[in-house]
């Protein structure tokens, strides 16, 4: 019977996961090839936050952790100090496209931050490593991630850089909170749902790299 669970579990992670992909390269065609682009675009907000409830769903005991809500607010004040002083990032400001803020920050960014860290993390820990080696690997990976996602991201009004310059230093503080992340991440053994999260990955990385691609 439990085996039996498990199976059906795995196929339903299977079943979201290509409905995902497929569901994100129709996003990629109607946001890079259609006339109505900029309607889907301004949808981008309710794709997050049902992206984010499958997620949730599927790693039910996750926002219930203690240190998940540690990495959430973790995230966002460190966005808004990025945003209100310029010092960690660089100058840059959020459209309005990600929904609702707090101090000019979307809400939906302290989300991510907990759930790409953990995607990377789960990512990294299928290689057979010391856990610094894979501290650093995650949170470089996730810059990686970043690289791709930002032009796009300016592109598609998301957020916005002065001068339309992403500095080099953003990246150099990408790296640095991520490796605080991924330090709280391993040291509190957080359980996850990792075939979910590979698939997870592999849509943010098809979908924002295929954008890249036909921007």
């Amino acid at each position: 019977m439990k085996n039996q669970k498990t199976l059906q579990f795995k196929n339903i992670n299977h079943y979201i996961g290509i409905f995902l992909i497929i569901f994100h390269l129709f996003g990629v065609y109607f946001i890079r090839f259609s006339q109505y682009s900029d309607y889907v675009v301004n949808l981008t907000s309710f794709n997050l936050i049902a992206c984010f409830l499958i997620f949730f769903l599927l790693n039910k005991k996750l926002l219930l952790n203690f240190w998940s809500i540690v990495i959430i607010v973790f995230g966002m004040i460190v966005e808004i100090i990025g945003v209100q002083t310029n010092l960690l990032f660089g100058t840059y400001s959020y459209g309005d496209i990600l929904g609702f803020k707090v101090f000019n920050v979307p809400l939906a960014i302290g989300f991510n931050w907990l759930v790409l860290s953990i995607c990377s993390r789960d990512f990294i820990s299928i290689f057979n490593l010391g856990t610094k080696a894979k501290v650093m690997l995650a949170a470089i990976f996730l810059v990686l991630i970043d690289l791709i996602i930002e032009p796009v991201a300016v592109s598609l009004d998301f957020w916005q850089w002065e001068s339309g310059v992403i500095p080099l230093y953003n990246y150099l503080s990408w790296l640095l909170i991520a490796i605080v992340i991924q330090i709280v991440l391993f040291k509190a053994k957080i359980e996850t749902n990792r075939l979910f999260s590979f698939y997870y990955l592999f849509v943010q990385l098809i979908f924002f790299s295929l954008l890249l691609i036909f921007k």
